[in-house]
């Protein structure tokens, strides 16, 4: 028997035109045999006929914008997550998983990125979530504060409103996985392996200019050479960071940005003579309790410095998601909840992206890199490493809940799952930056999924129907951060002198990228469809 998610595919391909005649046949031949096969295909050619009926609609109102081009292609080349992950054993380090412009470009589902257009274009998230859902209001308390817990352990009821409110589900799925279609297949590769082995092209010779950087960032969006060409510039070498590290003149914020590129041992000495002489800095202490944490002889060491970081940074939750990720590692269930519990009661999460960006320019110019050129390149590579250390944080606390809910400790795995989503929430509320909403997005896309997993076994109607309307919010989140990037892309395909991208560098690493359109417009700089 063919698995769901196998016929959904397939019947996807088929109403795209993707396959060849002979594949074409074998699913006409199925959808005659198989009433699951006729059933997806019901609602899906339900879905495109809503799209294709609301973009001829729009089209008599509204000009044409290119989403696949302009935004899809930059904002979905996050690795999609597999419905079943192995559970890291305590201990044991998890790889981790690059940012999107460290990986090479993959092919795009380009029909399913223009039906997510047509969605975000043309009659707008609410609109469309009404037609097919008739109304409700969507709960973003959900995500903050968990989902409801009522008979969360009875089991599913029976009877219509149950089947009404998974099939609401299964449908707001649906218009999630339209909107993340191009998501290529699960990979994390280990740092180690470095940035594009296989297709990066070498950088090129000498520093590289403005308008180097300004033409690689536009090649960027297109996943072409430039995302390679951007990290390796942005990146010191080791003995180009030992330089640094050595030099009487580089400030202590420098040697903890050039410490990213030496080697386990000599990063944590490094960072701990930094925190020596920045001992109010979160952000140096911070990053020393990761490079503790990932020593598994270390974990006390990283729990100490952890221990400190309350006093630095009092409503940051991350280093609490830290401590119980470390306790997850050390089979201390309890001790992680609790750690759990005071995280989720935090107002944000900070991985310090501007510190790093702001240290990563002293650090490039300790290195010989001109000013202007080191800004705009930490500007513009500005919190892709921090999008694969939250992102890897999410996936932990899931694959343990997966874990616990293997062992049908439902309880168990229900915390950790929404503390998943809570870490999305947070990382996403709190971003400045596009790639910190990034990781907030994908993170709370796994913990749904999780989480409809679970409730396949034991969740209540209430339950179904708030994560229903949980994955609606996502679906317009997904939508705003659509818009982000097409403002993003459309300012940096414009020609400007160099002096404005000196100012649009010093914006970024100032206020993050996902705010500078009003300090643009003050400048007369207006970008249609960027956010107020």
């Amino acid at each position: 028997m063919e698995s769901k998610d196998h016929i959904h595919d397939e019947i996807v391909a088929y109403l795209e035109g993707e396959l060849t005649a002979e594949q074409a046949a074998r699913v006409e031949e199925s959808l005659r045999a198989s009433d699951e096969y006729r059933r997806e295909y019901e609602w899906l050619s339900a879905v495109y006929s809503t799209l294709e009926n609301a973009g001829r609609a729009f089209d008599a109102k509204a000009p044409q914008i290119d989403l696949a081009d302009a935004v899809l292609a930059e904002v979905f080349k996050i690795e999609r997550q597999p419905k079943v992950v192995a559970v890291p054993k305590p201990g044991a380090q998890p790889k981790t998983q690059k940012p999107w412009w460290k990986r090479a470009a993959t092919p795009f589902d380009w029909g399913m990125v223009a039906a997510f257009a047509a969605i975000a274009l043309t009659v707008g998230y609410f609109l469309f979530a009404d037609q097919f859902f008739g109304g409700g209001n969507s709960s973003n308390s959900i995500a903050k504060n968990g989902s409801q817990t009522q008979n969360a352990t009875t089991g599913p009821k029976s009877g219509g409103i149950a089947e009404d409110s998974r099939r609401k589900l299964e449908q707001a799925q649906e218009m999630r996985k339209l909107a993340s279609s191009s998501l290529s297949k699960h990979a994390s590769p280990s740092k180690s392996e470095g940035v594009f082995e296989s297709t990066s092209p070498p950088p090129t010779d000498g520093r590289p200019t403005i308008t180097d950087i300004v033409s690689a960032r536009r090649d960027a969006a297109g996943g072409g050479a430039g995302l390679a060409k951007l990290v390796e510039w942005a990146t010191l070498k080791r003995e180009e960071a030992q330089r640094v590290i050595d030099s009487p003149d580089a400030s202590p914020l420098a040697t903890v940005a050039a410490a990213d590129s030496l080697s386990q041992a000599d990063e944590e000495q490094v960072l701990l003579t930094a925190v020596g002489m920045l001992p109010e800095d979160p952000y140096a202490r911070f990053e020393l309790a990761k490079s503790l944490s990932e020593d598994p002889q270390k974990t006390t060491e990283a729990m100490a410095q952890l221990q400190a970081m309350p006093d630095l940074d009092q409503d940051n939750a991350l280093p609490y998601y830290l401590k119980a990720k470390l306790l997850l590692e050390q089979g201390d269930a309890a001790g992680a909840l609790e750690a759990l519990a005071v995280a989720q009661s935090k107002r944000t999460v900070s991985a310090y992206t501007r510190e790093s960006a702001q240290a990563n320019v002293q650090a490039l110019i300790a290195a010989g890199v001109p000013e202007d050129q080191a800004k705009l390149l930490s500007a513009v590579t500005a919190g892709s490493d921090q999008y694969s250390y939250l992102t890897d944080l999410g996936k932990t606390l899931i694959d343990y809940g997966r874990n616990y809910m293997a062992s049908q400790d439902y309880e168990t795995a229900q915390e950790l799952f929404d503390a998943a989503r809570t870490l999305g929430s947070q990382v996403q509320d709190g971003a400045s930056f596009s790639q910190e909403q990034l990781a907030g997005l994908d993170i709370q896309s796994q913990a749904i999924d999780a989480l409809q997993e679970l409730y396949s076994q034991t969740g209540s109607t209430e339950e179904i129907e708030a994560l229903a309307n949980q994955t609606l919010d996502l679906v317009a989140s997904i939508e705003g951060l659509d818009g982000i990037f097409t403002a993003l892309q459309q300012l940096f395909t414009t020609d400007y002198g160099e002096d404005i991208w000196n100012t649009v560098s010093g914006l970024v690493l100032s206020y993050g990228d996902v705010n500078i359109f009003q300090y643009l417009s003050q400048m007369g700089i207006t970008i249609p469809g960027a956010p107020n």
